[in-house]
This record gives C-alpha cells, structure tokens and sequence, in this order.
C-alpha cells in the first residue's frame, strides 16, 4: 500500500534531475560535453570552468536582502529575527530558490531561549502540494539525510493541523510512523518560496535557463580551444627538412622525445654530404621553419560575445560578467546598466512577499504571541538599487526639510540606510538626551518644578508690588 510520505518521497525524487543540473551548472562541475573534432583525447583532462551561471544567480540574489517584518511590536518578531539570524537564512532560501526555481523556509518549534525555529530548507530535500486559492502549501514534505551514510532515513509531513516524523532502517526499508506533533495551527508550517512564476507554472523556474546553460557550454568549450592553442603558442610546431634520421636519435639509438629535440637537439644538426654528392641539396644544410600559431584574441573576442549574450538573458551587466573597459563609466551610465537587473530584483522581492509574510504569521503564532493577518506585517527590504550614501542623505535632508517626513521618524532612518540595530540605538540615545534635557531643566531651577533660572545680574526673587514701580 502506497502511503502519503512515500508518494511525497517518490515526487521528490522526479525533481532530482533537474535540481542536480542546474546545481552542476552553479557549482562548476558539469561536463559539458564535446564534439571531438578540434580537441585531442588527451587534452580533454583540462578542467575549464566558466563561473556565468553563479554570477546570474548570486548578482540577484545580493540584492534581496530581506531585514524582517515591521509589526508595531505587537507580536516581537525581531526577536525571532534576531535569534534565528534569518538575514541569512533568507539569503539562503533566496539562493535556492533562484538556482533551483524554487525555496522553503521551515517555522517548528523551537527550544530554550527560542520558541520558534525559523530554517531554511532546500529543494533538493524538500517539497509540497500548492494551493492556488490560498497561496500557501496544503501539504509539506521533507526528508532528512544521516550524516554518515547519505540515505534518506528521516522524513517528515506537515499538515495543518500536525507534523508526522517517519524513519526507516535503509533506503529500501518502508518508512514507519515515529511521532505526531499536533500543533493546530490551521496551516502547514512548510514555507514555498516559487522564482518566477506564471500562471501556467506556479512552481517556479530556474533563474539557470536553458539558454544560460548553452552560452556556459560554448563558453568552455572556446576556453578549451584556446588553451589548447596556448599549448602550441608556447612550444610551436617546427619542422626540418634536409636532415639525417640519426639527429634525432641519442647515443644508444633510441629516438629523442619532441620536448628534448625543440630544446637543444635541432641546433645540433650537422651538414649531410650525402645530399650534397648526389645533387639533391646543394649545400646538404638542412632546412629548419615553424608552424605560426594564433594568438588567443580571436577566442576571447568569441568569449566576449557570448558573455553579451548572457548579459541579455540574465539581467546582468556587462562588467560584471568579466568584460570591462578601460574607461570607468559614470554614474548615470551605471543607472543605466543595472536598471533591468533593479527592475528584475524588484520583481523578485514582490513575488516573495507573501511567503515571507506567512513565514512572520506561522512565526507569531508558534511562540504563541497570537495569530497576525497579513495586514499586521509589513516586510522590509532593501532598495535593491545601489544609491550612494550622500544621495540617500541628500534625499532624506529636502524630505525632511519641506516638511514631509519628521526628521526622528524610522522611515526617515531607513531612507539613509540604517539598519534595525542602529535605528534602535539612535532612539536609545534620543531618549536619553530628551531625560538630560529635562533632568538638566529641573536641576537649573531652585524647586526643582522645571522652569527658567534667573540670570545672574537679576536680585531679589521677591514678589513685585504691581502697583509701584520697582526701585
């Protein structure tokens, strides 16, 4: 009989494939294979890696950085912020999420001095059932590998209402029940983060496309080329004409390796005067050239075309991809450069907000601080765009300056890119310096009741007869 976990398992493992492509693509490990016509068998030991499908990846990736939720306090979500270090949780889900199309982010119990566990799960390891009306998982699965062998020994279920552990003895043991943790929260605490979604995929796809893969192939297989052609360039192909068989020869009649006979032997050949006595050289000097071998521009021009290639598909500028000039471009050029990629990256963050918003949700009402609707919580970013400081500065001075924003506000914090940390310290040391100004107010006047202290040239603190003049 079929059970739920080993049909979730057997879904998984049809993912298997694709996810251990494109992973062999952002890592560098895959063989890209060849046609066998320019390259010699001996030379395909060359390992030539073209980094391309990482730096698509890692370049969007750097720009979404989630900083957590803003919810007034109400339910201390920067708390599990901070404890779960889901900075960088995030970006690993992130990560995942673009290199294999989709992410998950796991909110379970937690333990000591954090109620609530907040991992990053990958997609290799991991899957569930969508639904489309609640945009949230109906179903999630997870399987867990033992350390020392790799197998699948563990595993997990998460349903709405519970989360069921299963484990096994081997990889072709049957899995059976080994708890029930009924925790009631009315929603799978599995956490989908899909990449570039459409209504007819709602899985997500791989930011590593199928035409990223074919630039990355043409790419090595060009670098290939022109490392064999460096091998040439370095030790060129000469040849002799003229010459007697035993100047390639050593004393004991064996023949002299290629290497050792371009290294020194060539310039020892001596005049055949056989040649010379029946005519077919006049002077029996034997004739020395060499093969011209091409230099590496042709195959870095090629190169460089294919990066502009990639440049087009993954939103990535140029210079980014290896490829820059010797003139620094200017600022606005740079704009203009990154404006598709900002533009992709603020695609990115809106397609994750929901996700991120029911992680927030799952996250308040595992440390039982009550149950957020999505209007409760706001997420924050960073502006994926790269603005200089003194701009941020600049921006945030005319804001405040014509009245729009207060200058103690956090928007006007975060507008010059400060972070949760230093907001919370800035309003500390605000706090602290208005308690000075009124302890000092306070210490300056005699009662201690606040007020304006005399000037020293002022005398008596006598009351003044309002019908006389003071003397």
């Amino acid at each position: 009989m079929t059970t739920t976990v080993d049909k979730l398992h057997e879904r998984l493992q049809g993912y298997a494939t694709a996810n251990s492509l494109v992973e062999q693509y952002y890592e560098g490990e895959i063989q890209v294979p060849s046609l066998g016509i320019a390259i010699p068998p001996m030379m395909r030991r060359i390992e030539t890696v073209v980094g391309w499908p990482a730096t698509v990846v890692d370049v969007l990736e750097e720009r979404l950085d989630f900083l957590g939720w803003d919810d007034d306090g109400k339910y201390d979500l920067e708390t599990a912020f901070n404890n779960n270090n889901v900075a960088h949780e995030s970006s690993m889900a992130h990560v995942d999420s673009l290199m294999h199309g989709v992410g998950f982010v796991l909110v379970s119990t937690g333990f000591d001095d954090v109620p609530s566990l907040i991992t990053a799960e990958s997609a290799k390891s991991s899957t569930g059932i969508w639904n489309r009306r609640t945009r949230r998982l109906d179903l999630g699965y997870t399987v867990y590998k033992d350390p020392l062998t790799g197998e699948d020994l563990a595993a997990a279920v998460f349903y709405e209402d519970r989360t069921e552990y299963y484990e096994r003895k081997n990889s072709n043991a049957p899995w059976k029940l080994a708890k029930t943790d009924p925790h009631k929260l009315g929603r799978c605490q599995l956490v989908m983060l899909p990449n570039k979604t459409r209504a007819g995929r709602t899985g997500g796809k791989s930011e590593i496309t199928r035409a990223i893969r074919s630039y990355t192939n043409t790419a090595v297989r060009t670098l290939l080329g022109m490392e064999i052609n460096r091998e040439f360039f370095s030790a060129p192909q000469r040849y002799v004409l003229g010459a007697k068989q035993d100047a390639f020869v050593d004393d004991a009649g064996n023949p002299i390796p290629g290497w050792k006979a371009i290294m020194g032997a060539l310039w020892q050949l001596q005049r055949d005067e056989v040649a010379v006595q029946d005519g077919s050289s006049r002077e029996g000097l034997p004739e020395v050239g060499q093969f011209p071998a091409n230099p590496p521009g042709p195959f870095l021009e090629q190169v460089k075309g294919i990066s502009q290639l990639v440049s087009a598909e993954g939103a990535v500028p140029p210079n980014y991809l290896g490829f820059s000039t010797d003139n620094p471009p200017s600022a606005d050029a740079i704009n203009a450069l990154e404006a598709r990629l900002v533009k992709r990256a603020e695609r990115r963050q809106a397609e994750r907000d929901p996700a991120w918003t029911e992680v927030g949700i799952l996250t308040a009402m595992t440390t039982g601080k009550g149950k957020p609707k999505p209007n409760d919580l706001r997420n924050m970013w960073r502006d994926p765009s790269t603005p200089t400081r003194s701009a941020d500065a600049d921006r945030a001075v005319k804001l405040t300056g014509a009245g729009i924003m207060p200058p103690d506000s956090t928007l006007t914090w975060e507008m010059v890119g400060l972070s949760p940390r230093q907001m919370k310290r800035l309003e500390k040391d605000r706090r602290k310096a208005e308690f000075m100004a009124v302890v000092n107010g306070g210490m300056g006047n005699g009662n201690g009741a606040g007020g304006t202290q005399p000037s020293g040239n002022q005398q008596s603190s006598k009351p003044v007869d309002s019908g006389k003049p003071e003397q």
